[in-house]
């Protein structure tokens, strides 16, 4: 795909420049309040710029990107879905962090080129730092944003306010667009960046003065080894809540705590609300090799403009994958990991069951049984007591629960959705959290769904005993059916909460 390369016009005080004239109805940009777009000059191939990062562009992992970018274009342009769409991708350097922006005002001389609609990446460019792999580390957690933009994926419907980060629970949207980015950082270190990997992943830590400690290095740790080892479905544990009088500290110290507890299984709806999750299922999708090795007709790979002789097992999967995200209507659906997965077996069913069956064992069968959650975390509380004859006992009974269970997804009798409760989106008045742990000084009211909130997240509105309590009665009546019957349930707590429409 062909690379533009673009640099903000700033003023001596470093302040970006924005095109202030009225916007084309209906066109709304991701800038402050949303009527402006970032001026811009182009950087030419012959500049230092474009000579330190257009050879990194080239070379993997991010030419593997680019060529699936390139076809993905193609599909759009050619099926009517290209509105968005230009055939070549705007990258603008010197930014403050990576993130997908939507807009640009290019000055060519005295001329103004206005792509009011056009999706393009920003980049924060260390330039001093850019060949030591930082770029195409994020390269494709960044434009696998702008993939799902241009596929219409839904930002309003990104409701939570917490904190993301690989641990977190936030909401199915954010979960799904920060799971999908992060899988790629993962595939990016195997196909291209396996020496940095070495070099992050496989080095002795100065164990008494762990710099992994901090949370965005441990990020990254977990990112790469807790991910594909799918301990995300499991709840962390709780701080010594005693400790704390200051809920904002424990808030922000259970999202991003790394102790994982296999015998407190999440909810399906608190696994499919977890970027963590979203991207161990995404990272199985490219592990497993039936994925990448399942070829369609060559129809499919015609509205790509390519074949299966043109293209790699992981550009396959990739195009697959992309496919059926095209197909998923984000306005209607609260759930796109589970639309993704039933959109996925329409277009290629020579893999349902294989995915079928990774997708329940994933979620340790959750989303489609309120039985699932207990019996997981009594199996593995059985096999700490080391009771030989109690685990057995449990182990035969979930595997009978299994092999009956996805008997019955697969033949339909069992939608992969059964177990999942209908969000309730509230907002807090109660209790204020900073969204971003480095500027403690923003903060705004908690946003929480009452049906995936967590024991931490209900202890917002109350003290820890009630809140077990709720979370035992939300289990008990699958989910509460509306936030009146929440608060006909708890008339002391309704007052304090307030429906969104974020």
């Amino acid at each position: 795909m062909a690379v533009k390369l673009v640099e903000p016009i700033k003023d001596r005080q470093g302040n970006f420049d924005f095109y202030e004239g009225q916007l084309t109805e209906g066109i709304k940009s991701w800038t402050g309040s949303g009527k402006e777009v970032y001026r811009v000059r182009e950087i030419f191939p012959e500049s230092e710029k474009a000579k330190k990062l257009l050879p990194l562009l080239r070379r993997k992992p991010c030419s593997l990107f680019l060529s699936i970018g390139d076809k993905l274009n193609y599909f759009l342009l050619n099926s009517g879905k290209g509105e968005n769409v230009e055939k070549e991708l705007y990258i603008m350097t010197d930014f403050s962090d990576p993130r997908p922006l939507r807009g640009l005002c290019i000055l060519e001389g005295d001329r103004e080129i206005k792509k009011e609609k056009l999706f393009y990446i920003a980049f924060n460019t260390d330039w001093e730092q850019i060949d030591n792999g930082s770029f195409e580390e994020i390269f494709a957690h960044e434009y696998s944003h702008l993939w799902l933009y241009i596929l219409g994926f839904e930002p309003n419907k990104m409701r939570s306010n917490v904190f993301h980060c690989v641990t977190s629970m936030t909401d199915p949207f954010t979960a799904f667009m920060e799971g999908l980015g992060n899988s790629l950082e993962i595939v990016s270190y195997q196909n291209g960046l396996e020496k940095i990997a070495q070099e992050k992943f496989d080095r002795l830590w100065d164990c008494a003065l762990d710099i992994t400690a901090f949370l965005s290095y441990r990020e990254t740790q977990l990112r790469y080894w807790i991910v594909p080892n799918n301990r995300l479905v499991y709840d962390r544990l709780v701080p010594e809540i005693e400790k704390y009088d200051d809920y904002v500290k424990l808030h922000l110290d259970y999202i991003s705590s790394s102790a994982f507890l296999p015998e407190r299984v999440r909810s399906g709806n608190q696994i499919l609300a977890s970027e963590g999750f979203i991207s161990t299922l995404f990272y199985y999708l490219y592990r497993e090799e039936t994925f990448k090795n399942s070829f369609s007709d060559r129809e499919f790979y015609k509205q790509f403009d390519t074949s299966p002789a043109e293209i790699s097992p992981l550009e396959n999967l990739y195009l697959k994958i992309l496919y059926a995200i095209a197909h998923i209507d984000f306005v209607n659906t609260e759930q796109p990991a589970t639309e993704f997965i039933k959109k996925y077996v329409v277009f290629f069913p020579k893999e349902k069951d294989e995915l079928y069956r990774l997708f329940l064992e994933l979620t340790h069968y959750t989303t489609v049984s309120s039985q699932a959650q207990g019996l997981f975390s009594n199996f593995y509380l059985t096999g700490r007591r080391a009771e030989i004859e109690d685990f057995k006992a449990r182990y035969k009974e979930i595997k009978e629960f299994k092999e009956e269970t996805t008997k019955k997804v697969l033949a339909g009798e069992l939608n992969l959705d059964a177990a999942l409760y209908p969000p309730i989106w509230v907002e807090n008045k109660s209790c204020q959290i900073p969204p971003c742990p480095w500027m403690p000084e923003q903060k705004e009211n908690f946003i929480m769904d009452l049906n995936s909130a967590s024991l931490l997240d209900l202890m917002s509105l109350t003290h820890k005993k009630e809140a077990e309590k709720i979370i035992k009665k939300r289990a008990e009546q699958n989910g509460f059916a509306s936030l009146k019957q929440f608060q006909e349930l708890y008339p002391h707590l309704g007052p304090k909460v307030i429906p969104i429409n974020k």
